[in-house]
């Protein structure tokens, strides 16, 4: 137990299916097939990823190693419904296992049951801007939830799904490689109401304390030139797009989904009553500038930092914008928030105990007046990262990707204090 926080804190890791488990055949290995997502790059295919699928009771030693109480991690809708109404049970069976020792080690599970990959199927024939996938995703969820049932307290429905809209249906650079707002919208609008229908099946095979959300990821928003109206007005629009629109739609039941030079589109939804705490992924903060000729109008700009102020992907490290975003979700919802993702692209495990321990400072500042219920750093491994390939290096163990095996970093030396007490924010 974290003594720094409450009795009930849960601290632990995250980590998701495709990025660690290997040998999986889903719409992302499609992808890669097609060397869509990798031309003039030599970013490698995900493969074994780590080879989790097959050493995850190894792995799941190294969560009681660290002494965490927690652990998220998703399933995969691929190996579970390899196609329509066909489940692979032996697969089905393995995830059970996976939740059954982690009880067994005394670490609660946290299941995610959309981590951005999809069955091959979903695209060619229901694809999420029809209206069809809610009922393949309400199938997929019955099977799951059905066989866990009171063994899983807590549940993520979708992780970021935003960013995947925004990656596969308006930048094109994820499956299904689409750029249409309209088709975003469509998507989003039935991935919102397959949450809803998810709450019920939790609901309906859970006892009463089970705890569902979703896990949004959020961002610091500057303007790249303060003192520019445009890049200040930019923003504005950029925050509300990509950190609050998404919440809103939870606080007030409907979706309005616009951005400036794009068709506003509002629907009303029943959400309201559909989470009982909210999943914040934080990483960042980001600089954007307005330029009149760059799709949407805008462009990312990497601000210069010194070296200690940016991880190995060039991301800045701003643990006050994790204070703003807490502080502004709770007026707006008035729930509790989790950490569901915090973590650092750190090869050389330079910086990743002050990462860490900065951002714990922030929740422990924001705890006396706002409920903090959680933290998952991301992530208990190396894993493939969607863009960057095997190259970042997110974890408290490192993976050497020839053997596979798992070495502990000084970093996990410095988590497993917090979570067994010995240290304290």
């Amino acid at each position: 137990m974290v003594k720094s926080f409450e009795k009930d804190f849960l601290f632990g890791v995250a980590t998701s299916a495709y990025q660690i488990e290997g040998g999986n055949h889903n719409d992302w290995t499609e992808w890669e097939s097609k060397r869509r997502l990798f031309k003039k790059s030599r970013i490698p295919a995900c493969g074994k990823a780590t080879d989790h699928w097959k050493r995850y009771v190894e792995d799941f030693f190294l969560l009681k190693e660290l002494g965490v109480n927690a652990y998220r991690f998703s399933v995969e809708w691929s190996r579970i419904e390899p196609r329509p109404g066909e489940w692979n049970e032996h697969a089905l069976q393995r995830y059970l296992d996976m939740v059954v020792l982690l009880k067994k080690l005394k670490i609660e599970p946290m299941v995610t049951l959309h981590h951005f990959t999809n069955p091959v199927w979903i695209h060619t024939d229901f694809p999420w801007y029809s209206e069809e996938s809610i009922k393949r995703f309400e199938g997929f969820c019955e099977k799951v939830v059905s066989t866990f049932k009171e063994q899983v307290k807590y549940w993520i429905t979708f992780n970021e799904p935003l960013v995947y809209l925004i990656w596969g249906y308006i930048d094109g650079k994820m499956p299904p490689g689409l750029k249409s707002m309209r088709q975003a919208f469509r998507a989003l609008k039935n991935m919102l109401i397959a949450h809803q229908r998810a709450f019920e099946i939790i609901k309906h095979f859970c006892s009463s304390g089970v705890r569902i959300s979703i896990a949004h990821n959020m961002m610091e928003v500057a303007p790249a030139f303060g003192l520019n109206p445009l890049d200040r007005f930019l923003c504005s629009h950029i925050d509300r797009f990509y950190n609050w629109m998404l919440l809103d739609a939870f606080a007030k039941n409907e979706l309005d989904f616009g951005f400036p030079t794009v068709k506003r589109r509002k629907v009303k939804l029943e959400l309201k009553d559909t989470i009982n705490f909210w999943g914040l992924n934080y990483y960042t903060r980001m600089h954007f500038k307005f330029s009149l000729f760059k799709p949407l109008h805008f462009s990312f700009v990497p601000k210069k930092r010194k070296d200690k102020e940016q991880n190995d992907l060039g991301w800045e490290i701003y643990p006050a914008g994790l204070e703003h975003l807490i502080k502004k979700v709770y007026s707006k919802l008035s729930l509790p928030i989790m950490i569901t993702e915090n973590g650092i692209a750190d090869q050389k495990d330079q910086k990743r105990e002050d990462y860490i321990k900065a951002h714990l400072e922030i929740l422990k500042k924001c705890q006396k007046t706002i409920p903090i219920q959680g933290y998952f750093y991301w992530s208990l491994l190396d894993n493939y990262e969607w863009f960057s390939g095997f190259e970042p290096r997110f974890g408290l163990y490192e993976v050497d990707y020839d053997t596979y095996e798992r070495r502990k970093r000084k970093s996990a030396d410095y988590f497993a204090g917090l979570a067994k007490g010995e240290i304290k924010i």
